[in-house]
């Protein structure tokens, strides 16, 4: 393999690697808002249980806390949850096994790039 060769094989991996990165990041972020809708949803069972409800859901005007009730219990979640397809357990696995591969993918790529001498840092 001509050292052009070389240098076109260790680019590609490089462009691969990041592209598999920024995948990672995308869907960490994503995790973590379905992580944030549970933290809201284990908040209302715990305290207010009658308050749950999902967005969009038609519910008896009792059962919904007021935006002026809300500012005043700072600290407390939205009062609604705006991710209801979300929380989802087929959806969550699907993701975590997302993330797997791109773990697993970017190892691979790393291994290769060391395996080619490729010392730089990514």
């Amino acid at each position: 393999m001509t050292s052009e060769d070389q240098d076109a094989v260790v680019g590609r991996t490089i462009r691969q690697l990041r592209d598999v990165k920024e995948k990672l990041a995308k869907l960490k972020a994503h995790v973590h808002s379905i992580g944030d809708s549970f933290s809201t949803v284990a908040h209302h069972l715990r305290n207010q249980p009658e308050l749950l409800r999902f967005q969009n859901e038609i519910t008896d005007d009792r059962f919904i806390e007021s935006r002026e009730e809300w500012r005043a219990n700072r600290g407390a979640p939205e009062p609604h949850i705006p991710l209801k397809d979300d929380i989802d357990l087929a959806n969550i696995l699907a993701c975590r096994d997302e993330i797997r591969e791109c773990v697993l993918e970017q190892d691979r790529l790393q291994q290769s790039l060391k395996q080619m001498g490729y010392g730089g840092s990514l």
